[in-house]
């Protein structure tokens, strides 16, 4: 509400409060007249003067407590003014038609001064203590010289008139702290205001996770990374209440039991990133509150990637010529052993292993300086959809064989963020894998491949399911490691999947391994959300 609205209202409620209070002035007079002793308590030299008076001060007051209810009503300290000059005006005739009595009432220019002191300015406001105190001076010298009073009563009542100049500049003194005081609480609570709302847009728009959990592990507040990092997508709003999931509830109790032992990184579900959870108590007492901070772990693993690569390439380019021209002497000297007329088949097929190995050896070695030279990724935004459709052809035009790839995208646009160039090598990685396990296991090299928008967070998301046989419960902590390679015939090296996994983390995207609901093997890319930044 502007301040002006909101000092408009005041003088409202001040005019209404003092026509109120007049209204009952008015009527405890009347109550006054009526009472009938030797002599009347007011009203007595003139009760005609004194009824009439009191009959218009009723009729202006009540009209006045009607105006200051109107909330049309802008111009408050007319309104004000003229019940000042009213209140003058008519306890003047009050006084006059009350005789001797009538000093009492002179003290009811108080109310007033008072009034006007409080919203009027000082010029008016000192207006009407002047008014009132010539009004008293006057009531005095009338009384002096009808009722041959002494010429203390001039005194008495100078002395009231300076009472009503000092009240006037009392109360213009303490309204203008008051005031000055609430525009300043005003300001500070519109600051405090700004700041809280700041604090929540930061706390909102801020990557690391954040929640406030109570008793029973229950929300007290969240932000909307912790949203994403939780499983619990955007379209989730109001979680104020529900119960956190129930792999953070497990790091909780373990922090409970040692706080000084950081929990392992956990998933709420399998559509979301791996999260690491760090705890502070907001609360000395068990049920109190616990802030928890979530990280997403992928970040971390970024970062470390990007150091283990360095390392990598550094150790690559020193080994390059330890291994690569020994290896290229061994492979040549085999050939031309493999020539030589004299040897015996079984020195032959001997030849044959060395020529073999060495060129598994030298494309191992390819293979680690590539990636130890990849390049920096130049991510862009696109359409899954699309790309997959070109990939998919261009994959089957390139292909010695016909494999029959069932691609089933979505009705709209997916829009995620990569490097096409590596996300090329991913999915011939993940292509060639697939078709080779399905031709093995059912003798038709077949693929299913699905794009679509995971419901719970928003995030795209892409399943290549194949026929394979699957990878062993025991196997499965091992399929991503480097070298690793379940081919008995030696043929693979072990870095293609991990080389996949190496290019998706550098763009922010999960690659998992799972089984569908019809126990098929499925590789499923979970990219990040494309309206996030891509950290370099």
């Amino acid at each position: 509400m502007p301040t002006q609205q909101v000092d408009s209202l005041q003088q409202r409620n001040v005019i209404a409060v003092l026509s109120t209070y007049r209204l009952l002035i008015a009527l405890l007079l009347l109550v006054l007249f009526n009472i009938k002793l030797d002599t009347r308590l007011v009203g007595d030299l003139d009760q005609t003067l004194f009824l009439a008076t009191l009959l218009g001060y009723g009729v202006a007051n009540t009209a006045l407590l009607a105006l200051s209810l109107n909330r049309r009503l802008d111009n408050s300290r007319v309104l004000l003014f003229t019940a000042a000059i009213i209140d003058i005006i008519a306890l003047n005739m009050l006084i006059q038609a009350s005789g001797y009595y009538s000093r009492p009432l002179s003290l009811l220019f108080i109310i007033a001064i008072v009034g006007s002191a409080m919203i009027l300015p000082t010029r008016l406001s000192m207006v009407i203590a002047a008014l009132a105190t010539l009004s008293v001076l006057g009531q005095a010298t009338t009384r002096v010289i009808r009722d041959n009073l002494p010429a203390g009563e001039l005194a008495t009542a100078g002395t009231l008139g300076l009472i009503f100049f000092i009240t006037a500049f009392t109360v213009q003194r303490l309204v203008f702290r008051a005031t000055r005081n609430e525009l300043l609480a005003r300001q500070r609570a519109a600051d405090i205001e700004e700041l809280q709302q700041l604090n929540e847009k930061i706390v909102q728009r801020m990557r690391t996770g954040i929640v406030i959990m109570v008793e029973a592990g229950r929300i007290f507040l969240i932000n909307e990374s912790a949203k994403g990092l939780l499983g619990f997508g955007p379209n989730n709003e109001d979680l104020i209440g529900q119960t956190i999931p129930a792999a953070l509830i497990k790091c909780w109790q373990a922090w409970s039991r040692n706080p000084h032992k950081l929990p392992p990184p956990f998933q709420a579900n399998s559509a979301s990133p791996p999260v690491r959870a760090s705890f502070t108590a907001l609360s000395a007492a068990e049920s109190g509150q616990s802030l928890v901070f979530l990280e997403d772990t992928r970040h971390v693993t970024q970062q470390a990637q990007a150091l283990k690569l360095g390392s990598l390439g550094r150790l690559t380019a020193s080994i390059a010529h330890e291994i690569r021209n020994p290896l290229g002497a061994i492979s040549h000297a085999a050939q031309l052993l493999g020539e030589s007329s004299e040897l015996s088949d079984t020195d032959r097929r001997f030849c044959e292993i060395i020529r073999t190995q060495s060129t598994r050896v030298n494309h191992v070695v390819e293979n680690v300086l590539a990636l130890s030279r990849r390049d920096t990724p130049k991510p862009k935004q696109f359409d899954l959809n699309e790309y997959l459709a070109l990939f998919i052809k261009q994959y089957r035009e390139h292909s010695t064989d016909e494999p029959h790839i069932n691609f089933r995208g979505c009705d709209t646009a997916i829009e995620i963020t990569f490097d096409t160039s590596q996300l090329d090598q991913v999915l011939t990685n993940l292509f060639d894998n697939g078709l080779r396990y399905s031709a093995r296991a059912t003798g038709r090299a077949t693929l299913s491949v699905h794009a679509y928008i995971e419901p719970s967070n928003e995030l795209p998301q892409l399943d290549i399911i194949d026929q394979g046989a699957g990878v062993p419960e025991d196997k499965l902590p091992k399929i991503f490691e480097p070298f690793y390679t379940s081919e008995s015939t030696g043929a693979g090296t072990g870095l293609g999947l991990y080389l996949a996994r190496e290019m998706c983390e550098g763009h922010q995207t999960q690659l998992t391994y799972l089984r569908t609901k019809h126990q098929q093997s499925c590789f499923r890319l979970s990219f990040a959300h494309p309206r996030k930044r891509w950290l370099a």
